[in-house]
């Protein structure tokens, strides 16, 4: 059994603990004067705290109540939670502020020795052959508008 406890105060006094398990009863009890105040055990009391409060929005608890508690408790912790994240930022300069800027090329993020020709090649060709396939179609378009003669109308007037 793990237990995971936040107390204020580690000056006297005493925890117990107590419980059945089938016939035989059990106690155990610490001195607190005796207690490691070991650091990271708050953080994974208040994991397990935030954990059992999202638990409770199964059982209908009203969720803007949960979301008040864990956002207090991962703020207060540090904790990645479903109503906070973090970002990191890196404050290093990458220059000094006293450089002058440069512009260049970027290089390409393709493995040394290697192309881009080799690696996007051509544009994908199919089974069929489209440049015959585009000329016919082009060649008769052209046979279509050549002997197309335009139809002129009669009008007859009747009198």
């Amino acid at each position: 059994m793990v237990v995971a406890a936040a107390i204020d105060r580690t000056r006297g006094g005493e925890v117990r603990l107590s419980g059945d398990s089938g016939d035989i009863r059990w106690t155990s009890s610490l001195a607190l004067d005796a207690a490691n105040p070991g650091e990271g055990i708050g953080v994974l009391w208040a994991r397990r705290k935030i954990d059992h409060w999202m638990d409770t929005l199964a059982d209908g608890v009203d969720e803007a109540a949960v979301r008040e508690k864990v956002l207090a408790l991962a703020l207060e912790f540090r904790l990645v939670s479903q109503f906070t994240s973090f970002v990191a930022v890196d404050k290093t300069p990458a220059r000094s502020a006293d450089a002058r800027l440069k512009s260049g090329a970027v290089p390409g993020l393709l493995p040394a020795g290697w192309s881009p020709s080799g690696v996007y090649g051509e544009l994908p060709q199919g089974a069929t052959d489209t440049r015959w396939h585009l000329l016919l179609g082009a060649l008769a378009l052209a046979a279509f508008f050549l002997t197309r003669t335009p139809r002129v109308r009669q009008l007859t007037m009747k009198g």
